[in-house]
């Protein structure tokens, strides 16, 4: 394989000649390297491990993070415990808590001992990602030499939080960390382990989490913390809430991560709070409260929020309140609402009003209603889906209608070739609890539907349907389709990349600038470079927007299911998602294409399962103003 590598790094040299360019693939041996990971070439990578140069013993670790192949937990192994460089070791501590397996585990947990900071603090977060059981107790001992060490624990039980439940030592040793004296990345980690955590001993973070409220003033930090609020009894968590909501002036995101601190605690409990945050003058504010209303809405017939369903202004909030009417005695004014509002809505608008339908259990009329729309084959792909989606659930509430309904209108409905509605349906047929396959005399027609399917575009609807064909025939469940590698990096073209380039999107709220990342994620970068050029993103939609979390865009059908006919390689760098960050939307590792996304603020467990390809430089304020159904006016490269 060595000799592959050399005739790969000769070959590059000639295609990218002696032409200029500012970043490291310039470079005969990085840009072999960078095929090597393009291709998922485990033992050529291997091969680059023991190069003379440490820079590209340093690149091949990266590489190999990306590839997350076991086979070279050994080496990566061997490269931790005795490269005399510590940016190699670092990039290997990093590779193997991307890639596990027991061999990574027994290599990061002597390399908390090495003198250099910046190889242990990648070890303690490695460490926690991967570390089984039997190991654990290995971070629990680890003691911070310093600041830096600090931070990778820190993270690292955040990692270890992530895959296990949380329990009382975990946390005894994660709370110490929210303290002000700890760096702003410290206190990060600790405050979203205590956020992203269910059920912790209020007894232990009581007094932590009040403190680092009462003196945190980084938004980010100050957010999770809110979230943490939940772990709280509610009469000592309930006069912060609303201090937060309704007090002292909050940011936006600090407010939704109030909200959903509320998750805990009753109707009765924090209604007042809710209802303040469905006034909140920021849209996003508005849209998380009355989606705390809609998920209580089955559990909590008292939620009285009628008042503030009729004065809604933004169809989403009107629409997930619905919700809550639509569960009480007395819905027939809102079915009303609902129904003359649907025709002067836009597709979104549509869309947000099937969802609330898809609510409505025993329904025939909701079903009639949402089936029809389902069979519109003039209606917008958003619109279909989100009927899909709808019918599906009422198909698994409904105990009115017979089973013979709802498979006359999914026969319908598939055979309309829309491939996100086939798959929408068949996760419907293939529920066991349905009963689909007692009278289901034939498969026929999900055979003849699987034809209008290609890989890589429609990957992620085409498991459902092979499961439910697999169920239909009483076959066992089948393996899930994989995209065999469709589309190598052009060499040629990432020449005229470099890491000043930069995008300008022009949206219907005003203008954001993207810093493309080529050194850390070139093939994506590559990717979307020439989908600007081409033209591709003018005039799409953002499709989802999650407050507090991202705004989502790139899909030609506008509803999240739009792929094209190609798939790239899932790229993972030590870079963090932090506010700003722009990252490849995907179904699983290396199915990118051309849906992307932008984070409202720290999502830390994102990083190492989606691709970061640039970062907002400018517009941030745009960032946080977008809703579902503005659209991208215009995108352009800019130097």
């Amino acid at each position: 394989m060595r000799a592959a590598a050399a005739f790969w790094a000769l070959f590059i040299l000639a295609q990218v000649g002696c032409q200029t360019s500012t970043h490291r693939f310039a470079d005969p041996v990085s840009a072999a390297i960078l095929h090597w990971q393009d291709t998922r070439t485990t033992d050529s990578l291997i091969v680059y491990l023991s190069h003379a140069e440490p820079r590209y013993r340093a690149e091949a670790a990266l590489a190999l993070a990306s590839v997350q192949d076991t086979l070279a937990a050994d080496p990566l192994g061997a490269l931790l415990l005795d490269d005399p460089s510590a940016t190699v070791r670092a990039h290997a501590a990093f590779a193997l808590g991307q890639t596990g397996s027991f061999r990574a585990v027994n290599a990061l947990i002597p390399a908390l001992q090495y003198p250099d900071s910046r190889v242990v603090r990648e070890a303690a977060e490695a460490l926690g990602k991967i570390v089984t059981p039997a190991d654990v107790s290995a971070l629990y001992r680890f003691r911070p030499r310093d600041s830096v060490q600090t931070e990778g624990m820190a993270w690292g039980l955040y990692r270890l939080a992530l895959q296990q439940k949380p329990d009382s030592l975990l946390v005894a040793a994660a709370v110490p960390y929210l303290d002000q004296h700890h760096t702003t990345e410290t206190r990060l980690a600790a405050a979203h382990l205590l956020a992203r955590a269910s059920h912790l001993p209020g007894r232990q973070v009581h007094a932590p989490i009040t403190q680092a409220l009462a003196s945190e003033k980084n938004v980010h930090v100050r957010m999770a913390v809110a979230m943490a609020l939940k772990h709280l009894p509610s009469e000592q968590a309930l006069p912060l809430l609303q201090d937060i909501v309704t007090g002292q002036p909050e940011d936006y995101r600090v407010k939704i991560g109030a909200i959903r601190a509320c998750s805990a605690f009753e109707w009765a409990v924090v209604k007042d709070v809710i209802k303040s945050a469905l006034r909140d003058d920021h849209g996003s504010v508005a849209v998380a409260a009355s989606e705390w209303v809609r998920s209580r809405s089955a559990r909590e017939k008292s939620l009285d929020v009628r008042d503030e369903m009729e004065a809604a202004a933004d169809l989403r909030v009107k629409s997930n309140l619905a919700v809550a009417v639509l569960q009480q005695r007395d819905s027939a004014a809102t079915w009303l609402a609902l129904q003359d509002t649907y025709p002067l809505a836009d597709a979104y608008g549509k869309a947000h009003v099937l969802s609330a339908l898809g609510t409505v259990a025993n329904s025939g009329r909701a079903c009639a209603f949402v089936s029809a729309a389902l069979l519109d084959s003039a209606a917008p792909a958003v619109v279909r889906t989100a009927a899909a989606s709808a019918l599906v659930n009422l198909n698994r509430q409904s105990s009115t209608l017979p089973i013979a309904y709802f498979l006359s209108v999914y026969e319908r409905a598939i055979a309309q070739g829309d491939v996100a509605v086939i798959g929408l349906v068949a996760d419907a047929l293939k529920d066991e609890k349905l009963g689909f396959r007692s009278v289901l005399s034939s498969t026929g027609f999900l055979h003849e539907a699987k034809k209008a399917f290609q890989l890589p575009r429609d990957i992620e609807s085409l498991q459902p349907l092979l499961e439910a064909i697999a169920y239909l025939e009483g076959n066992e469940r089948p393996r899930p389709p994989v995209n065999t590698f469709n589309h190598p990096i052009d060499m040629v073209l990432l020449k005229q990349l470099s890491s000043t380039t930069r995008v300008a999107v022009e949206t219907t709220r005003g203008t954001i600038v993207l810093q493309l990342l080529p050194e850390e994620a070139p093939g994506s970068a590559l990717n979307f470079m020439q989908l600007v050029r081409q033209g591709y993103f003018d005039g799409k939609v953002f499709h989802r927007v999650v407050p507090n979390f991202v705004i989502q865009t790139g899909c030609h059908r506008g509803d999240g299911y739009g792929s094209e006919d190609y798939s790239i390689r899932s790229e993972f760098s030590r870079r963090r998602y932090r506010e700003g960050a722009v990252g490849m939307a995907s179904a699983g590792k290396d199915t990118e294409g051309t849906q992307w996304f932008i984070t409202h603020s720290a999502t830390p467990h994102l990083e190492g399962r989606y691709t970061i390809f640039a970062q907002v430089v400018e517009g941030m304020d745009v960032v946080h103003r977008i809703g579902v159904g503005d659209k991208i006016l215009h995108a352009t490269m800019q130097r």
